[in-house]
């Protein structure tokens, strides 16, 4: 027995000998793949974004940043622009509202959804109770029988309420749910019509700014010439982007041994 349990730890010891050599031998492939990433980055990503940032800092700060202060300069641009930036706010801040109520017409109309099928169960029983309640006897034939009717239609009476007092209240209940469903899917209707139009309303506007803009552009010869050389930089620099959002590792480099 002795012999057997030395011989299942020799096995032991060997497998685990092995398995050590297995994990240097991955940590060591892993420290040569990051050591290559390493390398990459620095030969290739790191002089490319260096120089995009050069680029860039040079024609923002040079042109373009000149440039838009030339074109604000220009009488009524810079109001016009201002203008836009709050009419955009508020059209965002609708965008918002607008999901909103329109959440609220949807859970509105499921609910109105609901209450009338609750209403088309309980109609038909209702319709019968409410058509066989119980008359009040006339007051001839009250006095004829000595109040005995009354009696009876007392008795009936309240057998006929105990028997359909829940179907009743039920279905009125359900009316009245409904009805205020009703006037909350109006409310919200009306509101989501408001504020859409209120929306279009600023995006015309926008429009109009930024046509109004546009003409006080053209009439700036000089203007025109500077925002053509901007934006052939800018286009420039966006190819130069590109390039760097194109640039990736291998797919070798990016998975662990």
């Amino acid at each position: 027995a002795s012999k057997n349990t030395i011989k299942d730890l020799d096995h032991d010891i060997e497998m685990m000998k092995k398995s050590f050599h297995n994990d240097a031998r991955s940590i060591r492939m892993d420290v040569m793949r990051l050591l290559e990433i390493f390398k990459n980055v620095k030969e290739n990503f790191t002089p490319t974004l260096e120089n995009f940032t050069a680029q860039f800092r040079n024609q923002f700060e040079n042109k373009i940043k000149v440039s838009f202060a030339q074109i604000f300069s220009i009488s009524g641009v810079k109001e016009l622009k201002d203008a836009n930036v709050v009419l955009l706010n508020r059209i965002k801040y609708l965008d918002i509202e607008l999901h909103d109520v329109a959440q609220v017409v949807e859970d509105t109309e499921s609910q109105k959804f609901y209450y009338q099928q609750k209403l088309n169960d309980l109609k038909g029983d209702n319709d019968y109770f409410i058509a066989n309640e119980p008359t009040r006897p006339h007051v001839i034939t009250a006095i004829i029988s000595i109040g005995i009717v009354i009696t009876i239609f007392a008795k009936m009476r309240q057998q006929w309420n105990a028997k359909t007092f829940k179907t009743r209240s039920d279905y009125q209940n359900y009316l009245e749910l409904l009805k205020l469903e009703n006037i909350r899917l109006e409310f919200y209707n009306n509101s989501h019509a408001k504020l859409q139009t209120e929306q279009d309303s600023c995006r015309e506007q926008v429009k109009k700014n930024s046509a109004l803009i546009r003409e006080k552009l053209m009439d700036e010869s000089s203007i025109q010439q500077s925002i053509s050389l901007v934006l052939a930089d800018i286009i420039d620099i966006s190819k130069l982007s590109k390039q760097i959002l194109e640039t990736k590792l291998e797919d070798r480099l990016l998975t662990a041994v």
